[in-house]
């Protein structure tokens, strides 16, 4: 390819490009290969914890519905012991404290 030719690739954001595995039609990405900054997450976070504000005004549990809008948004599927769940987590956590907590 030459240096002059632009891919599909490079119209995707840097915090996006990853690779791929395909389950069943949903293109999913592996976290481990999602990369993005803190500054794309937090305000990513913002935008999804606004959401769940107009649908909820629960805050326990938020970090979960959090992680799960998230890996909704971003197509990503994680475990909570995932790094990039972790980051979720801390996130939420700075954000609400112990207002997380189940009653």
């Amino acid at each position: 390819m030459s240096s002059g030719t632009k891919t599909e690739s490079d119209k995707v954001p840097q915090f996006l490009r990853s690779d791929f595995s395909i389950t069943g039609q949903i293109c999913v990405m592996e976290p481990r290969d999602f990369r993005i900054s803190d500054e794309e997450l937090n305000k990513a976070l913002l935008e999804i914890d606004r959401e769940l504000r107009q649908s909820s005004p629960q805050i326990s549990g938020r970090e979960l519905r959090g992680c799960l809008a998230f890996g909704k948004k971003f197509r990503v599927a994680m475990s909570s012991d995932d790094p990039l769940a972790t980051r979720i987590f801390d996130w939420f956590t700075q954000q609400y404290g112990d207002s997380l907590n189940m009653d």
